[in-house]
Order: structure tokens, then C-alpha cells, then sequence
């Protein structure tokens, strides 16, 4: 018998990560309910053209 000692140590591991895993799986289900698909947004106009952040500051500065 003593030479088990080793599931003393780990059968209790096994059960926390075990719940650890049925919570979080519980946890996406109850988001996934709360808030549905998460879709990405399209990009803006501003975020799409390479230059847009440059003309903003320079029009914000007043040199165009």
C-alpha cells in the first residue's frame, strides 16, 4: 500500500483541474448566450487608407 502514496498527490490534482475545465467550458456557454457570435468589425474609412492618421494631424496642427 505504501507504494501508492503518489495518488494521494495526484488524484486530488485531477479533480481541481477537472472542474477547472467544466467551469471554464461553463463559462463560454454562459458568455456565448449572454452575447452571441463576436464578429469583427469592418475597418473604418480612416483605418483602411495608409495616410489618413497623417492627414488628420495635419489638419489638426493647421498646416493644410
Amino acid at each position: 500500500m505504501a507504494r501508492l502514496h503518489w495518488l494521494e498527490a495526484i488524484l486530488p490534482l485531477g479533480i481541481i483541474g477537472g472542474m477547472l475545465c467544466i467551469m471554464g467550458n461553463a463559462q463560454y456557454f454562459i458568455h456565448k448566450a449572454a452575447h452571441g457570435r463576436v464578429r469583427p468589425r469592418p475597418p473604418s474609412r480612416s483605418e483602411s487608407h495608409p495616410l489618413a492618421d497623417a492627414n488628420l494631424l495635419v489638419s489638426l496642427i493647421g498646416m493644410g
